[in-house]
């Protein structure tokens, strides 16, 4: 730290103004964006849990007949979202009745069933499992497996933009505190200067100019 002891003051008190405001400024990001982005999953989560009850829902005429092609097309509509790798329909003794799997896609494959009501998000994958219920009775369950790069890809963008306005905001910064510094620095640079002329000559009647009624006048 001897560079930041060895600087004058209006460095100092510049170098303080700015890290205090870099540091407020990445607090603020950093918080909205944590923010958004939990909203977003949690959004995102909710929108999907609606989607797969719409297609459990649909799907109960399918399992009671055991139509499972009419189960397939549901599970494509499903499938027809692009963040959609696998969509699976279990019966209630734990066997797949239909299912809809993108082969394009990593890790994609229908897991043991769980009959409950069940969202975790593991690395970029979510992963969703719907109790399909008839007359207050569960007879299958419905998973879905969610690639979520493309979303956390946004995300990354959004945080760079974070970033950006950060170092446009840390630059005005600098461009508006570096003159008003000047107010503070400048008059005891000159009480300095004056101190040191006294010293140097020895002429006691130089006298530092009064610029203002702050605590360098008392």
């Amino acid at each position: 730290m001897n560079w930041f002891q060895d600087s004058s003051i209006g460095q100092k008190l510049l170098m303080i103004v700015l890290f205090s405001s870099s540091m407020a400024l990445l607090f603020a990001g950093l918080f909205l964006f944590l923010l958004e982005f939990n909203e977003l999953r949690s959004n995102f989560r909710d929108d999907m849990r609606l989607n797969a009850l719409l297609i459990g829902n649909r799907s109960t005429a399918a399992m009671v007949f055991g139509e499972t092609s009419l189960a397939d097309e549901n599970l494509a509509t499903l499938a027809s979202n692009p963040a959609v790798t696998a969509a699976c329909i279990f019966d209630k003794n734990s066997k797949i009745f239909a299912k809809n799997i993108k082969f394009d896609r990593t890790n994609s494959d229908c897991p043991a069933p769980i009959f409950n009501s069940v969202a975790e998000f593991n690395d970029t994958r979510m992963l969703l499992f719907e109790p399909i219920v008839l007359d207050k009775e569960i007879i299958g369950t419905m998973f879905v497996q969610v690639d979520l790069s493309d979303l956390y890809l946004r995300k990354m963008r959004f945080l760079g933009l974070v970033f950006l306005v950060f170092g446009v905001a840390l630059g005005i910064t600098f461009v508006i505190s570096r003159p008003l510094l000047q107010v503070i620095s400048g008059p005891i640079r000159r009480l300095v200067d004056t101190v040191q002329d006294i010293t140097r000559h020895k002429d006691y009647s130089l006298r530092a100019i009064r610029e203002n009624d702050d605590e360098l006048v008392s």
